[in-house]
């Protein structure tokens, strides 16, 4: 399933690049996004550059009879690795999933979702956010419902990217 956000921030791009490069952006993201239980920021590193980092995200199970199994805790934990060049004002990210207590998870094999991110200024000191995607859920007749449930979650967790940004860009 192919997808597409965008935002607009009424600041100017390198604000919103600079926005991009604070550690607590993914804290911010987990406070926003009911659904996601943490964000432990695994890697960041700002360079002159690029903007790479690795987020883990742990979701809330959707069902409460679902919290007391292990595995379906394990099944709901995956990294993002980021990668963001400023000369290009876009960058590239990719979802692994990834259980603590099995980072080489066999589950793995039945999932993608990649996409890239651009960031592109517009009149009037403002910034729309351009981010595009795909997920791929390979499961017998679950998947494609699986697939819009995923997809609801990323426009939650963009969407509270984009407050955090948008807060981050305004002067006090």
């Amino acid at each position: 399933m192919r997808f597409q956000l965008h935002h607009d921030f009424d600041a100017p791009l390198v604000p919103v690049e600079r926005a991009l490069g604070d550690p607590g952006l993914g804290s911010a993201v987990a406070l926003g996004t009911p659904s996601i239980e943490s964000v432990t920021v695994v890697r960041h590193e700002l360079g002159p550059d690029t903007l790479e980092r690795v987020w883990r995200f742990q979701a809330r199970a959707p069902f409460g009879i679902l919290r007391g199994y292990g595995s379906a805790r394990e099944m709901l934990c995956w990294e993002e690795h980021w990668r963001y060049v400023f000369a290009e004002h876009a960058g590239a990210w990719t979802v692994v999933p990834r259980g603590e207590l099995a980072p080489d998870a066999p589950w793995r094999r039945y999932f993608t979702c990649e996409g890239s991110y651009t960031l592109e200024p517009l009149a009037g000191e403002r910034t729309r956010r351009h981010v595009a995607g795909t997920v791929e859920v390979r499961l017998p007749l679950v998947g494609a419902v699986v697939e819009r449930l995923g997809l609801r979650e990323i426009r939650k967790a963009y969407a509270a990217e984009a407050a955090t940004l948008r807060a981050l860009c305004t002067p006090p």
